[in-house]
């Protein structure tokens, strides 16, 4: 009875061990992974330096801000959102959610800067939007000295609810604009009217490109913002905007779009 009951505690024993020792691994491989996909892809990540003109009724001030962007192109071209380039719909989205109405207000971008991952600050503009998408696509005024890292379009992935995702994102000029790493997971695939993700628990900045745990990109996190009152309420918008994954195949044609706009 006695060597049963031994043999039962070591096997109890043994088997709480294994269990303990296998967890670990399993979360030290999933954060090896994300790793890669920062060692890979983080060279592709630009600060976007601008200062805007806003003009609400007769009043006009000036912003400077810090953005996101990610490099798309080995031309130098640039993807950012469009909601920190030309701010006044979601400006006017976010008083008319207050109960402010509707202003007359407007944005203009006055000066534009690019830092690639090496430093270089190059001028350039704004050579294509796209406001339903919440796409602004930046030319540098030249192409850096040394090679760009851009973002692989056509090997894109299609992930489903539930799936692990890396995104990725480069922090502020007050954090040394060091690239920054957060994981989470496909909340819901959204098919119509067009498709995107949306991403569960996100905490990343818009402009951020989005991977699956092998690398190949899902798309860039990008705003919806809500154009009326109706909208702002319904399931999607519980705020004036919210943040979804633009896939890259739609990124991809945009693209093509803004490279023809830049060669004319």
């Amino acid at each position: 009875m006695k060597s049963t009951w031994k043999q039962f505690i070591f096997a109890l024993l043994f088997a709480a061990s294994f269990l303990g020792f296998r967890a670990p691994a399993y979360a030290d491989v999933t954060g090896q992974q994300a790793r890669s996909v920062m060692d890979k892809w983080q060279n592709a990540l630009v600060a976007i330096e601008l200062t805007v003109k806003i003009t609400v009724e007769s009043h006009k001030s000036e912003i400077r801000m810090e953005t996101l962007g990610t490099v798309v192109d080995s031309s130098g071209l640039v993807l950012t959102t469009r909601t920190e380039v030309q701010p006044d719909d979601i400006m006017k989205a976010y008083a008319n959610e207050k109960g402010a109405g509707k202003l007359n207000l407007s944005s203009e971008v006055t000066d534009l800067k690019v830092r690639f991952a090496d430093g270089t600050e190059i001028p350039g503009k704004v050579v294509l939007q796209d406001k339903d998408l919440d796409m602004a696509f930046i030319m540098p005024s030249r192409k850096p000295a040394t090679p760009i890292k851009s973002l692989d379009l056509a090997h894109s992935a299609n992930p489903s609810v539930m799936d692990p995702i890396v995104i990725l994102e480069k922090l502020g000029s007050t954090a040394g604009r060091s690239t920054a790493v957060s994981m989470t997971r496909i909340m819901s695939v959204v098919e119509k009217p067009r498709k995107f993700f949306l991403p569960d628990a996100c905490v990343a900045s818009v402009g951020s490109p989005v991977f699956t745990l092998e690398g190949d990109l899902v798309g860039v996190l990008l705003a919806r913002v809500a154009t009326n009152s109706s909208s702002v309420h319904s399931t999607l918008y519980y705020s004036s905007s919210a943040h979804i994954i633009l896939p890259a195949v739609d990124i991809q044609e945009a693209v093509k779009q803004a490279l023809e706009t830049t060669s004319k």
